[in-house]
């Protein structure tokens, strides 16, 4: 699991407004390449769909083409991550993501 904190508890660490801020500098760098759309994979559950209404929200608000994905468990999650990386126009992000 993932953890990014909000930016006042973040202590040197990268925020969420880190990691949306990366996502939209990818977009404006390169506006007509694959980095223009996000895939967000989403667990079926009320908080993590909560969250990707607001970041779908977000997304709008800054025009990025965005695709909501529902996954339901780590292997739904490594099937779908793999089907994506597997298309030759997807170009994943490259920044290390760390779980704390």
């Amino acid at each position: 699991m993932v953890f990014i904190p909000p930016p006042h508890l973040a202590d040197g660490r990268p925020s969420y407004a880190d990691a949306y801020n990366r996502i939209i500098s990818a977009h404006r760098r390169a506006p007509l390449s694959s980095a223009s759309s996000v895939s967000v994979l989403v667990a079926p559950d009320v908080d993590a769909l909560c969250a990707a209404r607001m970041l779908a929200d977000l997304f709008k608000q800054d025009d990025i083409n965005y695709t909501i994905v529902p996954v339901s468990g780590v292997m739904a999650f490594h099937a779908v991550k793999d089907e994506l990386r597997a298309q030759p126009d997807v170009r994943p992000s490259h920044h290390p993501r760390k779980s704390y």
